[in-house]
């Protein structure tokens, strides 16, 4: 019976870290810094591969729904089970009114040497946001 209960938890915390192996992307927070708005991106590699190159494209959206601004930005490097803070600049962007952020793409994915990255990444990865401001695909 011990064995037993001993090999279905190996399953399970197999499945559970199975599961966790993606590349998380958070909308932060978006906010306005010396009249210039500001994006935050944190970013979460629960995945055995690094990444030399991982360019993802944003659409800024309004709460009419119209198209603000669109963005390409290079979050490499990625390291592997690594957290990490990405902020870039919006200058032509109103930050009180976007209600909206669209990951468009992701227009290039390149593991590092040694690494290999997923077949679609778009499908890697997972979106989450702070605050009242979707981020969807």
């Amino acid at each position: 019976m011990k064995q037993l209960l001993a090999i279905i938890m190996m399953f399970w915390a197999g499945a559970a870290v199975a599961q966790d192996s993606s590349i998380n992307i958070e909308l932060n927070n978006i906010s306005a810094r010396n009249d210039v708005c500001q994006v935050y991106i944190r970013v979460r590699n629960q995945t055995d591969a690094a990444y030399s190159a991982f360019k993802i494209d944003l659409a800024f959206f309004d709460k009419t729904g119209v198209i603000n601004d669109r963005v390409l930005i290079d979050l490499a490097p990625l390291r592997a089970s690594k957290t990490s803070i990405h902020v870039f600049d919006m200058p032509d962007l109103d930050c009180g009114n976007v209600s909206e952020v669209l990951l468009n793409d992701i227009t290039e994915c390149t593991a590092a040497e040694g690494a290999t990255a997923p077949a679609d990444c778009f499908d890697a990865v997972k979106l989450s946001s702070r605050g009242d401001i979707a981020f969807v695909r």
